[in-house]
């Protein structure tokens, strides 16, 4: 694969997941280390790693990465995949009372209790670790967020 098409296909993937609007949001939040992650993000995680679906499907690969990045604890990014994990399953824009949009959140607050279920069922040292607590809801980040982002 030339070095073009690993960039292409991590800027789809990344476009698709967090959106025009998120992404320019999340690159910021590195301050000064901005341009390396983002080589980082769109060469290494996403054009090599996350972009790959020949063993699992989009949706899969964002419920793991929720998953794994939530149990580090850290919330900003686990924020940023529960709402990517909305924009997988259809979400878009502000508007949360239509049967869809209730379907998307549902089962994402279904697959946030699963994990949580498995952190607690490791052990409470975990539950510290992972600061549960402090993990949003879907209400919650969408408020954050200001909706789903309205771009395809």
């Amino acid at each position: 694969m030339s070095v073009q098409a690993i960039y292409d296909r991590g800027v789809e993937t990344i476009n698709r997941v967090y959106g025009a609007t998120l992404l320019p949001k999340i690159f910021d939040s590195w301050g000064s280390h901005k341009e390396d992650m983002k080589f980082n993000e769109i060469f290494v995680f996403y054009g090599l790693y996350l972009s790959d679906f020949e063993v699992m499907t989009p949706l899969e690969t964002e419920a793991v990465v929720y998953s794994a990045i939530s149990c580090l604890g850290l919330g900003g990014p686990g924020n940023w995949h529960l709402r990517g994990m909305g924009r997988l399953l259809g979400a878009r824009g502000k508007e949360d009372e239509s049967e869809k949009m209730r379907r998307v959140k549902g089962q994402l607050m279904n697959l946030r209790q699963a994990v949580m279920s498995v952190v607690e069922f490791v052990g409470e040292e975990f539950v510290g670790r992972a600061k549960l607590e402090k993990w949003a809801n879907v209400e919650n980040m969408v408020r954050e967020f200001g909706g789903w982002g309205d771009d395809e």
